[in-house]
């Protein structure tokens, strides 16, 4: 990742491989920067994405909004549910099929949906 700008010592904003933006929060990570350096490995103690699509705002939202309890007991469930069926949970949408599945020994889709 390279600098772009410095904010203070601890704060830069950086472009990463794909030239995406990201917010580095690391103590010192700007400390004797400038734009074009590149950052420091181990430098960074948080980072932040910005999001654009406007569906994975209302996702993020809707994510923070609902208590870390009840999504680790959600992917309980869904382990639990792949070991019973034999199955691989492979995505989660908003569409009419919300889990699609795949199964372990010979890669086609059950017939159960979820």
């Amino acid at each position: 990742m390279r600098i772009k700008k410095v904010f203070n010592s601890s704060v830069v904003l950086a472009t990463g491989s794909d030239d995406a933006e990201l917010i580095l929060l690391g103590k010192g990570i700007g400390y004797g920067q400038r734009p074009g350096d590149i950052v420091p490995e181990g430098a960074t103690d948080r980072f932040f994405v910005p999001v654009r699509n406007p569906v994975a705002k209302e996702l993020l939202q809707l994510l923070d909004s609902i208590e870390p309890e009840y999504l680790h007991l959600a992917r309980e469930i869904i382990v639990y549910a792949e070991q019973m069926l034999g199955t691989t949970c492979t995505s989660i949408s908003t569409s009419r099929s919300p889990i699609t599945c795949t199964s372990r020994s010979n890669g086609r889709t059950p017939a159960c949906r979820w």
